[in-house]
């Protein structure tokens, strides 16, 4: 009876896509093809909501079918729609001819694609309860595993905080070495070498106060002699800046599986005995855990990005299940033979080391044939603590990720070990780092207002996406019991405020990399940094340029909507603009808030918490 019903909606979406088809070529009106839309739309989602939780995540050819089929008559309606009117009621159509119109229907295509790609991933996500990981017996048949932490300049209490979480891992202590390869800058001609005299008048050049003390810390266990294997190397200079230290770890492990952490991670103690029993699979690279933010009752900046980063790692954690799953730099298990295969993490691109070795290492084991998978083992990372390492974050991020996809795409588009799935989950997961938002947004402002289909296409994405992710936050924060003003108001802040501004930060990376200059390699900021003096004024000259587009693009909004006040259809017109001046008006927000108002008081953990269980109890 299953299969039935599941045939049943599968041929009602083919035979209303195809109709859909027909409908452009003999020109259907504005609602005749919005309702076609939201018919395959329903009846996509009732073939997946169909299909029974296992087949779901062991076969991915219907949501391959529905994706795809919904992706390409999306972004027909958007290039039929942009051509259809594109000369038409515009403030600016005496400078844009018929002709652009059809270039810029095909610019917004790809948008349309990933936007749906999207929705379709948050349709499987809704939908998807992971399975628990059975916890093996502690044994010695169990294979030996190498625990690699690359540092720098990192505080010890957060050093000591991974390490700790790692020497306390249930597993064989024969079977276990941890390797910690540290560059923190010593300056070992103030502080004397061996034993040599300190000269007190010498001036400190630039020096990590806590590295000794996170040196001896390491080095006491492995005079201990309690089965495990310690070392710690240290190596001077930023050259090939954190690869090279992995390549360094890599030189040193005696085994044939590797667990990469950073500063900041931790792990559940039985996460070895969870994990190891699924590399029986010899085709298997890497297994990735559940990253989760540790330190969201920091400041609203942890808070807000904790909510954001959670639901990227879950989304990407998901597409490994039947697709392309990311490695996140940390918190992955890793098999020697697939490292070995795979070569030096330190990667260059244009002369210039890549980045991003987590995303060059995650697409070259696809190349060689291998695969990842999701652990759903839950393992901890600090989010970050400031708007000032948010933004560094996510620059270095999508700056590594424009290097790789310029290096790979082609081999990723022809190459036959990569499913069909997996180049799509990977052109989807990097498209931003192709071509940005804010070319988006601008756009937006110069498309036509009778454009009813393409505005219903933005608005009821977002509202889709805006509830799931809302689902989300209430369901994995631990903070609420029931939807509320208060996961709705977190939703908002870490899905709209929060990413318009990460876009802006993205645009400004994006312009670095096409005008060649140098990247750089800044580490997110470990560091508690809660009280800012810094008055409003200083914050605006501060973020002046974030503050000067925004306001010619809010300028632009007003003139517009002035223009188009008289005009029939006014509030559709609202509709479709509206979004485009809620990005630039988050971008100010975010800086606002995240820059004056990040302290501990405003927005703890303890207080939010509090504040909830009152709601609740009302």
């Amino acid at each position: 009876m299953k299969k039935i019903k599941t045939l049943v909606f599968l041929v009602l979406t083919i035979l209303f896509s195809l109709y859909y088809i027909y409908g452009i070529f003999v020109n259907f009106d504005l609602w005749r093809s919005l309702i076609l839309l939201i018919l395959i739309l329903i009846f996509g989602i009732f073939s997946l909501w169909s299909i029974s939780r296992k087949e779901r995540n062991e076969n991915s050819n219907v949501l391959i079918i529905y994706l795809i089929g919904t992706v390409i008559f999306c972004s027909l309606l958007c290039y039929v729609f942009l051509n259809i009117g594109f000369h038409n009621d515009m403030k600016y159509g005496n400078l844009l001819s018929f002709q652009i119109g059809k270039a810029l229907g095909l610019i917004f295509m790809p948008f349309l694609f990933n936007s749906f790609y999207s929705l379709c991933s948050l349709i499987h996500f809704a939908m998807y309860k992971p399975r628990e990981r059975i916890t093996a017996e502690l044994s010695n048949d169990l294979p030996a595993v190498s625990i690699i932490m690359a540092t720098r300049n990192e505080p010890f209490d957060v050093c000591k905080m991974t390490f700790d979480s790692a020497n306390n891992l249930r597993y064989p202590a024969h079977k276990k070495e941890i390797i910690i390869v540290d560059n923190s800058d010593v300056d070992y001609d103030r502080l004397g070498r061996d034993n040599e005299l300190i000269d007190p008048n010498k001036p400190f050049k630039k020096h990590h106060v806590e590295y000794f003390e996170w040196k001896e810390y390491v080095e006491s266990f492995a005079k201990q002699n309690n089965g495990s294997t310690y070392k710690f190397i240290h190596r001077d200079g930023t050259e090939g800046f954190k690869p090279r230290n992995l390549d360094i770890a890599m030189e040193n492990v005696s085994t044939e599986y590797v667990l990469f952490l950073d500063a900041d991670s931790t792990l559940e103690r039985d996460t070895l005995l969870k994990c190891m029993p699924e590399f029986n699979d010899l085709t298997l690279a890497f297994l990735s855990l559940l990253i989760q933010a540790t330190n969201m009752g920091s400041t609203i900046s942890s808070r807000i990005n904790g909510i954001n980063l959670n639901f990227l790692r879950f989304k990407n954690e998901l597409n490994a299940e039947n697709g392309f799953g990311n490695f996140q730099g940390h918190n992955a298990i890793w098999s020697k033979k697939a490292l070995d295969k795979n070569g030096s993490w330190l990667e260059h691109y244009r002369d210039e080391v890549i980045l991003t070795e987590d995303i060059a290492s995650s697409v070259r084991c696809y190349i060689n044939g291998f695969h990842s998978k999701t652990a759903w083992v839950k393992s901890g990372e600090w989010a970050p603590n400031t708007l000032e390492d948010t933004e560094s974050m996510w620059k270095r991020w999508h700056y590594g990720a424009l290097q790789v996809m310029h290096k790979y795409w082609l081999t990723i588009l022809f190459h036959d070990k990569i499913s069909l799935k997996e180049k799509l989950d990977i052109f989807s997961s990097y498209f931003k780092s192709v071509i940005m938002l804010p070319v988006f947004f601008l756009i937006c402002f110069l498309l036509p207002q009778s454009s009813l289909a393409l505005s219903a296409i933005i608005v009821c994405t977002m509202l889709f996406s805006f509830i799931i992710m809302v689902r989300f936050t209430v369901n994995q924060s631990g903070l609420y019991k029931k939807f509320s003003f208060m996961a709705i108001l977190d939703t908002y802040l870490a899905f709209f405020v929060l990413t318009s501004y990460i876009t802006w930060g993205c645009f400004k990376s994006e312009t670095k990399y096409y005008l060649k200059k140098q990247g750089g390699w800044k580490p997110t900021g470990k560091g508690e940094f809660f009280k800012n003096k810094d008055s409003i004024l200083y914050i605006m000259y501060k973020n002046y340029g974030k503050f000067i587009f925004c306001t010619i693009g809010l300028i632009v909004f007003l003139d517009a909507v002035v223009y188009h006040a008289y005009l029939p259809h006014f509030w559709l017109y609202l509709i479709f603009m509206f979004p485009s001046a809620l990005f630039l008006f988050n971008i100010i927000l975010a800086v606002f808030l995240f820059e004056k108002l990040n302290k501990p008081f405003f927005y703890t953990y303890a207080y939010r918490r509090k504040m909830v269980e009152r709601n609740n109890e009302r």
